[in-house]
C-alpha cells in the first residue's frame, strides 16, 4: 500500500479533513455586524487606532501612585535646593556657614579665589557640585511642569520620558563622589588660615561638607529617574 501523495497531505495539513464544510460566518447576524462596524467607523473618526479594547498600549505609563512619587521628589529636590543646606562654604573672617544651594551658587565666584590655588581637584568636585545643583534644580521643575501639564492624560508619556533626566544630574554628582574617593593633599589651606578644613581633601571631607539639601535632591532624582512607566 502506497503512501499519501503530497497533494493529499497538503488538504490535511490546511485541516479540510477538519472543517470540510464552509466556515460559519464571525457575526450572528447582519445586526450585529452593522453594529460592529459603526462602532469601528465611530472610533475612526475621532483618531483612535483600531487595536482591541483593553489592550496593553492604552494603559498608562504612570500609575496614580507612580504620579503621586514623581509629585512628592520632585518638590523635595527643589526644597533641597531652596530650603535645606546643601553644604558649607569658608567665608574669610567668619569661618564655615551653612548655605542653601542659591547660597552656595552666589558663593561660587568667591570659592574659586582660592580652591585653585588649593587643587584643581578639590575645584573641579565644587564644579562638578555646582553643575549638580543647577541640572538637578531644573529637571525638577521640568518634572513638576510636565507632571501638571499631563495630569488629565491617560498615557503619561510624555511625564515618564522627562523622569528619565533626572539621571543626567545624578551622574554629575556621582562624578564628584568618585574623584573625591582619591585623597589629595592641601597644604595651602593652611597657609590660607583655613585650618579646620585639614591638610587633605577627600571623601571624608566631601561628606562633612556636603548637607542634607544635596542629598535630597540626589535621592529625589534618583527616585524619579526610575519611576518611568511602560
Amino acid at each position: 500500500m502506497g503512501g499519501k501523495t503530497p497533494v493529499e497531505e497538503r488538504f490535511r495539513y490546511i485541516g479540510f479533513e477538519v472543517y470540510p464544510k464552509q466556515a460559519k460566518p464571525i457575526f450572528e447576524s447582519p445586526e450585529e455586524e452593522r453594529k460592529y462596524v459603526e462602532k469601528i467607523r465611530a472610533r475612526a473618526s475621532q483618531f483612535f487606532f483600531l487595536e482591541r479594547e483593553h489592550s496593553l498600549i492604552e494603559i498608562p505609563a504612570l500609575t496614580a501612585f507612580d504620579r503621586s512619587v514623581v509629585l512628592i521628589c520632585s518638590f523635595l529636590a527643589i526644597l533641597g535646593f531652596f530650603v535645606f543646606p546643601v553644604g558649607k562654604v569658608y567665608v574669610e573672617g567668619v569661618g564655615q556657614l551653612s548655605v542653601t544651594g542659591l547660597g552656595f551658587l552666589l558663593n561660587l565666584g568667591n570659592l574659586t579665589d582660592y580652591l585653585g590655588l588649593v587643587s584643581q581637584q578639590v575645584a573641579l568636585i565644587a564644579g562638578l557640585g555646582a553643575g549638580f545643583l543647577v541640572l538637578g534644580l531644573l529637571v525638577a521643575a521640568l518634572q513638576l511642569f510636565t507632571l501638571f501639564s499631563t495630569r488629565k492624560s491617560k498615557s503619561g508619556k510624555a511625564a515618564s520620558r522627562i523622569n528619565r533626566l533626572g539621571i543626567l544630574p545624578a551622574l554629575v554628582w556621582g562624578a564628584a563622589i568618585i574623584i573625591s574617593v582619591a585623597s589629595v593633599a592641601t597644604p595651602a589651606w593652611s597657609l590660607l588660615g583655613i585650618e579646620p578644613l585639614g591638610k587633605s581633601f577627600g571623601l571624608a571631607n566631601l561628606l562633612s561638607l556636603t548637607g542634607l539639601g544635596i542629598w535630597i535632591m540626589f535621592a529625589s532624582l534618583l527616585i524619579n529617574s526610575s519611576i518611568v512607566g511602560d
